[in-house]
Protein backbone atom coordinates (compact mmCIF):
# COMPACT_ATOMS: atom_id res chain seq x y z
CA UNK A 1 0.00 0.00 0.00
CA UNK A 2 2.78 2.38 0.85
CA UNK A 3 4.53 1.61 -2.43
CA UNK A 4 1.50 2.09 -4.66
CA UNK A 5 2.37 5.64 -5.75
CA UNK A 6 6.15 5.10 -6.05
CA UNK A 7 7.77 4.77 -9.48
CA UNK A 8 9.05 1.30 -10.38
CA UNK A 9 12.66 2.48 -10.76
CA UNK A 10 12.67 3.59 -7.11
CA UNK A 11 11.70 0.09 -5.97
CA UNK A 12 14.29 -1.57 -8.21
CA UNK A 13 17.06 0.50 -6.67
CA UNK A 14 16.30 -0.67 -3.12
CA UNK A 15 15.62 -4.32 -3.86
CA UNK A 16 17.86 -6.75 -1.88
CA UNK A 17 20.09 -4.08 -0.32
CA UNK A 18 21.02 -3.27 3.26
CA UNK A 19 19.74 -0.29 5.17
CA UNK A 20 23.03 1.62 4.90
CA UNK A 21 23.22 0.96 1.16
CA UNK A 22 19.66 2.18 0.70
CA UNK A 23 20.38 5.43 2.47
CA UNK A 24 23.55 5.96 0.45
CA UNK A 25 21.84 5.36 -2.89
CA UNK A 26 18.93 7.57 -1.95
CA UNK A 27 21.21 10.43 -0.89
CA UNK A 28 23.05 10.19 -4.19
CA UNK A 29 19.79 9.93 -6.15
CA UNK A 30 18.30 13.22 -5.01
CA UNK A 31 20.39 14.79 -2.15
CA UNK A 32 18.60 18.12 -1.96
CA UNK A 33 15.16 16.77 -1.07
CA UNK A 34 16.62 13.91 0.94
CA UNK A 35 18.51 16.20 3.33
CA UNK A 36 15.45 18.38 3.68
CA UNK A 37 13.12 15.61 4.84
CA UNK A 38 15.50 13.18 6.56
CA UNK A 39 13.62 13.20 9.90
CA UNK A 40 10.16 12.60 8.57
CA UNK A 41 7.72 11.11 11.12
CA UNK A 42 5.65 8.00 10.59
CA UNK A 43 2.50 10.09 10.41
CA UNK A 44 3.55 11.46 7.06
CA UNK A 45 3.69 7.99 5.50
CA UNK A 46 0.15 8.23 4.28
CA UNK A 47 0.28 11.90 3.31
CA UNK A 48 -0.70 12.42 -0.32
CA UNK A 49 1.42 15.60 -0.52
CA UNK A 50 4.66 13.80 0.33
CA UNK A 51 6.91 12.94 -2.57
CA UNK A 52 8.46 9.53 -3.33
CA UNK A 53 11.68 10.39 -1.55
CA UNK A 54 9.84 11.47 1.59
CA UNK A 55 7.88 8.25 1.81
CA UNK A 56 11.02 6.20 1.18
CA UNK A 57 12.83 7.99 3.99
CA UNK A 58 9.91 7.38 6.30
CA UNK A 59 9.96 3.69 5.43
CA UNK A 60 13.66 3.47 6.10
CA UNK A 61 13.21 5.22 9.44
CA UNK A 62 10.51 2.74 10.43
CA UNK A 63 12.74 -0.14 9.37
CA UNK A 64 15.66 1.22 11.40
CA UNK A 65 13.50 1.65 14.49
CA UNK A 66 12.12 -1.87 14.15
CA UNK A 67 15.61 -3.27 13.81
CA UNK A 68 16.79 -1.41 16.89
CA UNK A 69 13.79 -2.61 18.89
CA UNK A 70 14.38 -6.23 17.94
CA UNK A 71 18.11 -5.82 18.59
CA UNK A 72 17.42 -4.54 22.11
CA UNK A 73 15.05 -7.45 22.68
CA UNK A 74 17.66 -9.94 21.44
CA UNK A 75 20.37 -8.41 23.63
CA UNK A 76 18.10 -8.57 26.66
CA UNK A 77 17.43 -12.27 26.00
CA UNK A 78 21.14 -13.01 25.51
CA UNK A 79 21.94 -11.08 28.67
CA UNK A 80 19.42 -13.15 30.61
CA UNK A 81 20.98 -16.37 29.29
CA UNK A 82 24.48 -15.15 30.20
CA UNK A 83 23.45 -14.23 33.74
CA UNK A 84 22.50 -17.84 34.39
CA UNK A 85 26.14 -18.92 34.08
CA UNK A 86 27.78 -19.59 37.44
CA UNK A 87 30.94 -17.51 37.90
CA UNK A 88 34.11 -18.73 39.55
CA UNK A 89 35.20 -17.30 42.89
CA UNK A 90 38.89 -17.15 41.89
CA UNK A 91 40.64 -14.97 39.35
CA UNK A 92 41.55 -17.13 36.27
CA UNK A 93 44.90 -15.32 35.91
CA UNK A 94 46.27 -15.29 39.47
CA UNK A 95 44.00 -18.07 40.90
CA UNK A 96 43.40 -15.86 43.94
CA UNK A 97 40.02 -14.80 45.42
CA UNK A 98 38.47 -11.68 43.93
CA UNK A 99 39.05 -8.36 45.62
CA UNK A 100 37.58 -6.06 42.96
CA UNK A 101 35.66 -8.29 40.52
CA UNK A 102 35.06 -7.02 36.98
CA UNK A 103 32.43 -8.85 34.93
CA UNK A 104 32.74 -8.85 31.14
CA UNK A 105 29.85 -10.06 28.98
CA UNK A 106 30.36 -11.88 25.69
CA UNK A 107 26.97 -12.01 24.02
CA UNK A 108 28.38 -13.67 20.91
CA UNK A 109 29.15 -16.76 22.97
CA UNK A 110 26.24 -16.18 25.38
CA UNK A 111 28.56 -16.15 28.36
CA UNK A 112 30.17 -13.86 30.89
CA UNK A 113 33.57 -13.81 32.58
CA UNK A 114 34.84 -12.38 35.83
CA UNK A 115 38.36 -11.00 36.35
CA UNK A 116 40.27 -9.11 39.00
CA UNK A 117 40.34 -5.46 37.88
CA UNK A 118 44.01 -4.84 38.68
CA UNK A 119 45.15 -8.10 37.09
CA UNK A 120 43.17 -7.45 33.90
CA UNK A 121 44.59 -3.92 33.54
CA UNK A 122 48.12 -5.27 33.99
CA UNK A 123 47.50 -7.97 31.41
CA UNK A 124 46.19 -5.44 28.88
CA UNK A 125 49.16 -3.16 29.58
CA UNK A 126 51.66 -5.93 28.77
CA UNK A 127 49.81 -6.81 25.57
CA UNK A 128 49.78 -3.20 24.36
CA UNK A 129 53.50 -2.85 25.24
CA UNK A 130 54.59 -6.19 23.82
CA UNK A 131 57.91 -6.11 21.96
CA UNK A 132 60.48 -8.55 20.64
CA UNK A 133 64.15 -7.84 20.13
CA UNK A 134 63.76 -4.10 20.60
CA UNK A 135 60.91 -3.78 18.06
CA UNK A 136 57.41 -2.93 19.31
CA UNK A 137 54.65 -5.33 18.34
CA UNK A 138 51.54 -4.26 20.27
CA UNK A 139 48.81 -6.87 20.45
CA UNK A 140 45.08 -6.43 20.67
CA UNK A 141 43.89 -7.13 24.24
CA UNK A 142 42.83 -10.77 24.49
CA UNK A 143 40.42 -12.50 26.80
CA UNK A 144 42.64 -14.66 29.06
CA UNK A 145 40.03 -17.43 29.13
CA UNK A 146 38.98 -17.71 25.47
CA UNK A 147 42.14 -16.18 23.96
CA UNK A 148 39.92 -14.09 21.67
CA UNK A 149 40.25 -10.35 21.17
CA UNK A 150 37.96 -8.15 23.23
CA UNK A 151 35.38 -6.21 21.28
CA UNK A 152 35.14 -2.42 21.26
CA UNK A 153 32.15 -2.46 23.62
CA UNK A 154 33.89 -4.84 26.01
CA UNK A 155 37.04 -2.68 26.07
CA UNK A 156 34.96 0.43 26.75
CA UNK A 157 33.25 -1.36 29.63
CA UNK A 158 36.61 -2.54 31.02
CA UNK A 159 38.05 0.98 30.71
CA UNK A 160 35.07 2.52 32.52
CA UNK A 161 35.10 -0.05 35.32
CA UNK A 162 38.85 0.25 35.85
CA UNK A 163 38.54 4.02 36.10
CA UNK A 164 35.80 3.52 38.68
CA UNK A 165 38.07 1.20 40.69
CA UNK A 166 40.89 3.76 40.52
CA UNK A 167 43.24 1.93 38.14
CA UNK A 168 44.37 4.55 35.64
CA UNK A 169 46.83 3.48 32.96
CA UNK A 170 48.35 5.96 30.51
CA UNK A 171 48.79 3.19 27.92
CA UNK A 172 45.16 2.08 28.23
CA UNK A 173 43.99 5.71 28.11
CA UNK A 174 45.97 6.27 24.90
CA UNK A 175 44.44 3.13 23.44
CA UNK A 176 41.01 4.53 24.35
CA UNK A 177 41.86 7.78 22.55
CA UNK A 178 42.69 5.71 19.44
CA UNK A 179 39.13 4.27 19.52
CA UNK A 180 40.52 0.87 20.57
CA UNK A 181 42.04 0.42 17.11
CA UNK A 182 45.38 -1.36 17.40
CA UNK A 183 46.63 -0.11 14.01
CA UNK A 184 45.83 3.51 14.81
CA UNK A 185 47.35 3.10 18.26
CA UNK A 186 50.57 1.71 16.76
CA UNK A 187 50.78 4.59 14.31
CA UNK A 188 50.11 7.37 16.82
CA UNK A 189 52.42 5.90 19.49
CA UNK A 190 55.24 4.78 17.19
CA UNK A 191 58.03 6.74 18.90
CA UNK A 192 57.04 6.07 22.56
CA UNK A 193 56.47 2.39 21.82
CA UNK A 194 59.83 2.09 20.11
CA UNK A 195 61.69 3.79 22.97
CA UNK A 196 59.94 1.56 25.51
CA UNK A 197 60.79 -1.56 23.47
CA UNK A 198 64.45 -0.57 23.29
CA UNK A 199 64.61 0.06 27.03
CA UNK A 200 63.04 -3.33 27.74
CA UNK A 201 65.44 -4.99 25.29
CA UNK A 202 68.55 -3.46 26.87
CA UNK A 203 67.71 -3.64 30.56
CA UNK A 204 65.13 -6.46 30.71
CA UNK A 205 65.79 -10.13 31.36
CA UNK A 206 63.58 -11.51 28.59
CA UNK A 207 66.10 -11.15 25.75
CA UNK A 208 69.30 -11.00 27.81
CA UNK A 209 71.29 -13.43 25.66
CA UNK A 210 70.25 -11.74 22.41
CA UNK A 211 71.02 -8.28 23.78
CA UNK A 212 74.50 -9.40 24.93
CA UNK A 213 75.34 -10.67 21.45
CA UNK A 214 74.01 -7.53 19.77
CA UNK A 215 75.95 -5.24 22.09
CA UNK A 216 79.13 -7.31 21.63
CA UNK A 217 78.79 -6.95 17.85
CA UNK A 218 78.23 -3.21 18.30
CA UNK A 219 81.43 -2.87 20.36
CA UNK A 220 83.45 -5.04 17.96
CA UNK A 221 82.32 -2.91 15.03
CA UNK A 222 83.39 0.29 16.77
CA UNK A 223 86.75 -1.24 17.67
CA UNK A 224 87.35 -2.33 14.07
CA UNK A 225 86.68 1.21 12.82
CA UNK A 226 89.49 2.46 15.07
CA UNK A 227 91.80 -0.39 13.95
CA UNK A 228 91.66 -2.03 17.39
CA UNK A 229 90.95 -5.55 16.21
CA UNK A 230 90.05 -8.19 18.80
CA UNK A 231 91.16 -11.81 18.76
CA UNK A 232 88.80 -14.74 19.22
CA UNK A 233 89.80 -15.15 22.88
CA UNK A 234 89.20 -11.45 23.54
CA UNK A 235 85.78 -11.61 21.89
CA UNK A 236 84.78 -14.54 24.12
CA UNK A 237 86.09 -12.66 27.13
CA UNK A 238 84.10 -9.57 26.09
CA UNK A 239 80.87 -11.59 25.72
CA UNK A 240 81.39 -13.05 29.19
CA UNK A 241 82.12 -9.61 30.69
CA UNK A 242 78.98 -8.00 29.22
CA UNK A 243 76.81 -10.42 31.24
CA UNK A 244 77.87 -8.57 34.41
CA UNK A 245 75.36 -5.73 34.24
CA UNK A 246 76.51 -4.27 37.58
CA UNK A 247 80.02 -3.30 36.46
CA UNK A 248 80.35 0.48 35.85
CA UNK A 249 82.05 -0.06 32.52
CA UNK A 250 79.25 -2.35 31.30
CA UNK A 251 76.63 0.13 32.53
CA UNK A 252 78.21 2.83 30.37
CA UNK A 253 78.12 0.55 27.34
CA UNK A 254 74.48 -0.37 27.98
CA UNK A 255 73.46 3.28 28.21
CA UNK A 256 75.42 4.07 25.05
CA UNK A 257 73.92 1.10 23.22
CA UNK A 258 70.44 2.28 24.20
CA UNK A 259 71.18 5.78 22.90
CA UNK A 260 72.56 4.26 19.70
CA UNK A 261 69.38 2.27 19.05
CA UNK A 262 67.23 5.33 19.71
CA UNK A 263 69.01 8.14 17.90
CA UNK A 264 71.74 6.83 15.62
CA UNK A 265 71.04 7.49 11.94
CA UNK A 266 72.11 4.01 10.80
CA UNK A 267 70.22 2.19 13.53
CA UNK A 268 66.95 4.10 12.93
CA UNK A 269 66.59 4.53 9.14
CA UNK A 270 62.79 4.59 9.31
CA UNK A 271 62.69 7.59 11.67
CA UNK A 272 62.72 11.00 10.03
CA UNK A 273 65.98 12.88 10.46
CA UNK A 274 65.89 15.91 12.70
CA UNK A 275 68.53 18.23 14.20
CA UNK A 276 68.15 16.58 17.61
CA UNK A 277 68.80 13.13 16.15
CA UNK A 278 71.89 14.31 14.26
CA UNK A 279 73.25 16.00 17.35
CA UNK A 280 72.69 12.95 19.55
CA UNK A 281 74.24 10.68 16.92
CA UNK A 282 77.45 12.72 16.90
CA UNK A 283 77.59 12.71 20.70
CA UNK A 284 77.19 8.91 20.69
CA UNK A 285 80.10 8.50 18.27
CA UNK A 286 82.37 10.72 20.39
CA UNK A 287 81.55 8.88 23.62
CA UNK A 288 81.93 5.49 21.94
CA UNK A 289 85.47 6.35 20.84
CA UNK A 290 86.42 7.10 24.45
CA UNK A 291 85.05 3.78 25.68
CA UNK A 292 86.76 1.83 22.90
CA UNK A 293 90.14 3.24 23.96
CA UNK A 294 89.68 1.68 27.42
CA UNK A 295 88.30 -1.63 26.13
CA UNK A 296 91.52 -3.65 26.48
CA UNK A 297 91.96 -2.47 30.05
CA UNK A 298 88.54 -3.89 30.91
CA UNK A 299 89.36 -7.18 29.15
CA UNK A 300 92.56 -7.50 31.19
CA UNK A 301 90.59 -6.78 34.36
CA UNK A 302 88.09 -9.61 33.83
CA UNK A 303 90.71 -12.11 32.58
CA UNK A 304 91.12 -13.91 35.99
CA UNK A 305 87.36 -14.21 36.45
CA UNK A 306 86.93 -15.51 32.91
CA UNK A 307 89.69 -18.11 33.42
CA UNK A 308 87.99 -19.34 36.60
CA UNK A 309 84.64 -19.48 34.76
CA UNK A 310 86.11 -21.61 31.95
CA UNK A 311 87.79 -23.94 34.48
CA UNK A 312 84.49 -24.50 36.29
CA UNK A 313 82.74 -25.31 33.03
CA UNK A 314 85.40 -27.84 32.11
CA UNK A 315 85.19 -29.46 35.55
CA UNK A 316 81.39 -29.72 35.29
CA UNK A 317 81.71 -31.35 31.89
CA UNK A 318 84.23 -33.90 33.20
CA UNK A 319 82.05 -34.72 36.22
CA UNK A 320 79.02 -35.27 34.03
CA UNK A 321 81.00 -37.49 31.65
CA UNK A 322 82.33 -39.57 34.54
CA UNK A 323 78.85 -40.08 35.99
CA UNK A 324 77.56 -41.31 32.64
CA UNK A 325 80.41 -43.82 32.37
CA UNK A 326 79.73 -45.11 35.89
CA UNK A 327 76.06 -45.62 35.08
CA UNK A 328 76.90 -47.63 31.96
CA UNK A 329 79.55 -49.85 33.59
CA UNK A 330 77.80 -50.47 36.89
CA UNK A 331 77.58 -54.17 37.87
CA UNK A 332 74.03 -55.46 38.28
CA UNK A 333 72.72 -58.79 39.59
CA UNK A 334 69.82 -60.32 37.75
CA UNK A 335 67.53 -63.06 39.16
CA UNK A 336 65.26 -64.90 36.78
CA UNK A 337 62.60 -67.31 38.03
CA UNK A 338 62.20 -70.24 35.66
CA UNK A 339 59.07 -72.33 35.14
CA UNK A 340 60.17 -75.23 37.42
CA UNK A 341 61.03 -72.86 40.26
CA UNK A 342 64.77 -73.02 39.75
CA UNK A 343 66.57 -69.72 40.30
CA UNK A 344 69.41 -68.59 38.05
CA UNK A 345 71.73 -66.13 39.73
CA UNK A 346 74.65 -64.54 37.99
CA UNK A 347 76.57 -61.27 38.04
CA UNK A 348 76.89 -59.35 34.79
CA UNK A 349 79.57 -56.87 33.92
CA UNK A 350 79.70 -54.40 31.09
CA UNK A 351 76.85 -52.43 29.60
CA UNK A 352 73.18 -53.08 30.23
CA UNK A 353 72.67 -54.27 26.63
CA UNK A 354 75.39 -56.93 27.01
CA UNK A 355 73.90 -58.09 30.29
CA UNK A 356 70.46 -58.50 28.70
CA UNK A 357 71.91 -60.54 25.84
CA UNK A 358 73.69 -62.84 28.33
CA UNK A 359 70.49 -63.37 30.32
CA UNK A 360 68.47 -64.12 27.17
CA UNK A 361 71.04 -66.69 25.95
CA UNK A 362 71.04 -68.38 29.37
CA UNK A 363 67.23 -68.74 29.34
CA UNK A 364 67.19 -70.12 25.78
CA UNK A 365 69.89 -72.70 26.64
CA UNK A 366 67.95 -73.84 29.69
CA UNK A 367 64.70 -74.24 27.72
CA UNK A 368 66.45 -76.30 25.04
CA UNK A 369 67.89 -78.66 27.67
CA UNK A 370 64.47 -79.53 29.06
CA UNK A 371 62.77 -82.74 27.76
CA UNK A 372 59.90 -82.15 25.42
Amino acid sequence: MLFDDLPEDYLDIFEETTLQERLRVLLEYEPAQANKRRRLDEEELGSQNAGPNDRLFALLIVEARCRNAFKRLLNAWLLKKANKIQLSTDDPITLMPFNQPLIVYDLRNRSRYCFEAKTLVTNIYHQLRYSFGGFPKPLSPLNPITNLAFGCGQLLHIFTECMRFGYWSAVFHTFRAASFDINQYSYLQERPLRFAAIKEFVYGDTHKHMMTEEMANFIIGLANKRNKYLTGAEIRRLTYGLKNAEHPYVIQWMRLFEEYLKYDLKATPSIRYCPEQIKRSRAISAEANILVDTLRGYLDEIHPAYTLYVTQLQQQHLDQQRMEEEDDEEDEEYIDELENGETVIFTATGTIEDTFQQLLARIIAYNNSQPR
